[in-house]
């Protein structure tokens, strides 16, 4: 049964990568999403940062001490997918979420050029000098955003005092290949989501729904979607073309210079990818972090069991530096 077994797997090995080439070169052919132009919208304020008009929402805004950013993930995701499971943080400190440029209710402009890792990072640091006012801050990041929020962290560390990350992913949204991912990443998501409509306005629907199927899966109960329902519009071309700019090296040498204190949180039912074996490759790279397992949580332990999410969290950022 030894050869057997190899010969199939070898085989399904070469099916699934001639899937991935034509898928790819389909993609690239006939089904690239183009972003269109949108304006900012939503109910709360709205900032302009890097010629962008970004949606925010702030808490505690008359609160001194040290400010909270908030990163959302997907990426092209959006900082409704928070609820209130953050409000508890404004109650002493100021807290600021935001939609990253082209993601959630923030505005949109075409051309992908706009939309890489890098520009986010330069999107957070002038955040946190142009509207925070502010030399130093804590980072909030959950998902992908834990990849923007690492970068960040390596390109301004003396500003970040202390960083917690929740389900987050390695500094390279665990695509180490970057020639890989960035030419045969659309025939590998195709391979597994099928091709996306060509029309941005579908491709944004095709993706959300496929989310919320994939995403009920990493839920502590399957049964209760409320979680991973109603969080704000999802920007397919913008999680594309963010994602293809993550690929690459892990930063892994960088991290482990930078003592900043670091909470690492996972929730138990979180798949590999973001949970516990995510967390403690984290945590073992940065010398200053802690994993912390979320008991009856899945990738969302600010909703899913926020009296725990709040205990852990709140106790990490109360001293004031």
């Amino acid at each position: 049964m030894g050869p057997l077994l190899l010969t199939v797997g070898a085989v399904l090995s070469v099916v699934v990568a001639a899937a991935g080439i034509f898928f790819a070169y389909s993609y690239h052919r006939y089904h690239a999403v183009p972003l269109v132009a949108r304006p900012c919208s939503g109910d709360h304020a709205s900032v302009e940062v890097g010629g962008f008009r970004l949606h925010v929402r702030e808490l505690g805004t008359e609160n001194g001490g040290v400010p909270i950013v908030v990163l959302h993930g997907g990426p092209g995701h959006s900082l409704l997918s928070f609820r209130d499971g953050l409000d508890f943080l404004g109650e002493k400190r100021r807290v600021l979420l935001y939609d990253q440029r082209g993601s959630g209710l923030s505005e949109v402009k075409p051309g992908v050029d706009a939309y890489s890792a890098q520009a986010l990072v330069e999107e957070l640091d002038e955040i946190r000098r142009t509207v925070l006012h502010a030399d130093t801050i804590d980072v909030i990041a959950h998902s992908a955003g834990g990849a923007l929020a690492q970068q960040y962290l390596i390109e301004h560390s003396a500003h970040v005092r202390r960083l917690v990350l929740v389900g987050s992913t390695s500094a390279n949204n665990n695509m180490s290949h970057s020639l890989v991912w960035r030419v045969l990443g659309p025939g590998l998501y195709a391979t597994a989501m099928g091709l996306p409509p060509a029309d941005p306005v579908q491709a944004d629907a095709w993706f959300q729904s496929d989310q919320v199927a994939s995403d009920s899966h990493r839920l502590f109960d399957p049964d209760d979607l409320s979680p991973v329902t109603d969080t704000g519009p999802i920007t397919f071309a913008t999680w594309f073309a963010v994602s293809q700019s993550l690929a690459g090296d892990d930063r892994a040498a960088q991290l482990r210079t930078l003592p900043t204190p670091t909470l690492v949180l996972y929730g138990e039912a979180d798949s590999p990818y973001t949970g516990a074996r995510a967390a403690e490759r984290i945590a073992g790279t940065l010398p200053a972090a802690t994993a912390v397992c979320v008991p009856r949580s899945g990738h969302w332990p600010f909703l899913e069991n926020r009296p725990e999410f709040q205990r852990v969290v709140g106790t990490f950022l109360a001293p004031e530096a």
